[in-house]
């Protein structure tokens, strides 16, 4: 073989070792997807009346980034929101699975109503693909606000 040839085909391998390389840097790329939301729905109330049209309802991960909004269009009902988790490969923003999530209406923290989804310490959890019925309150529910019912403790 002359040293045309071998220079020929050093040149020919380096570039199909370079093409593969590139290739699987790509591929590994594409598996970095985000995971599904999880889909808040339920009742909301403000000041103990159904929360008007045009209120926006929004979710929080423990971090207290943003993972979904909702502007309500039903009277006293929000959802389907959204909240988008953190991208498989641990980047971006967002909750990760079993992540408590919290929620306000408008400016106001909510407390959540208790149900199948809301734990007995008034807590919901971010899950990748559910669905949740999770009915908010705002402003905070406790006892001597002057709003006190058999919701608070």
């Amino acid at each position: 073989m002359t040293y045309k040839n071998r220079i020929k085909n050093f040149g020919t391998a380096l570039f199909s070792v370079s093409f593969i390389l590139i290739l699987l840097i790509l591929a590994t790329s594409v598996f970095a997807h985000p995971p599904l939301p999880t889909e808040f729905y339920g009742k909301a109330q403000i000041f103990n009346q159904p929360a008007a049209s045009g209120t926006v309802i929004k979710a929080y991960d423990s971090s207290n980034n943003i993972c979904g909004t909702f502007t309500i269009t039903k009277v006293g009902y929000y959802g389907v929101l959204s909240c988008n988790g953190k991208d498989t490969n641990g980047t971006g923003f967002g909750p990760t699975e079993n992540e408590s999530i919290t929620f306000k209406i408008n400016t106001y923290v909510a407390s959540l109503l208790p149900n199948d989804n809301v734990s007995n310490d008034s807590t919901v959890t971010w899950s990748s693909g559910e669905y949740k019925y999770v009915s908010v309150v705002a402003p905070v529910l406790v006892c001597g606000d002057g709003f006190c019912d058999n919701r608070e403790s």
